[in-house]
């Protein structure tokens, strides 16, 4: 398996490690807190995902320790902040997985210190939450630029990719 197409699925505590979102890893940053007294950045639970998924893609080392959402915005060209149970985020990352640029996805429950961040920096709390090459391009549908699958649509992703 190619091991640079991987996907980093940055979980709470309380999530299971495989994500509902198939091909999609999932791994605590040290923010989180400790596992068993250690902190885990999931690498061992990627190389065991990575092993049962088709779809994956390598994750950025900041992936797995970011502590902001800027320094997730930062490291990696094309990310989606999410919830599992979201179908818009399902769209959002099936869509930009489809067009040939998979997101990182990073998890942010309601009440979680990323969530709010996310919320202070854009005004909204709802999710998806999509930055393509340091710029906010919105939901699924709307937002920001005007959202991905309009986004693709009108070509812009693919000019801020290029």
């Amino acid at each position: 398996m190619d091991v640079s197409t991987a996907t980093a699925f940055i979980a709470p505590a309380a999530l299971p490690a495989h994500n509902a979102m198939q091909g999609q890893i999932s791994a605590r940053p040290p923010s989180h807190g400790p596992i068993g007294g250690s902190a885990m950045l999931g690498l061992g639970a990627f190389a065991v995902a990575a092993t049962a998924s088709r779809k994956v893609r390598a994750p950025s080392a900041i992936a797995l320790r970011a502590s902001s959402v800027e320094e997730y915005i930062t490291e990696n060209a094309v990310i989606a902040f999410i919830t599992p149970t979201c179908p818009f985020c399902r769209e959002a990352v099936a869509a930009l997985t489809d067009a040939g640029y998979p997101p990182v996805t990073v998890e942010v429950p309601p009440g979680s210190d990323l969530r709010n961040e996310l919320a202070s920096i854009t005004n909204s709390t709802s999710v998806p939450k999509v930055w393509v090459k340091g710029n906010f391009v919105g939901g699924c549908n709307d937002g920001g630029m005007g959202g991905v699958k309009p986004l693709l649509r009108n070509g812009k992703i693919q000019e801020l990719m290029s």
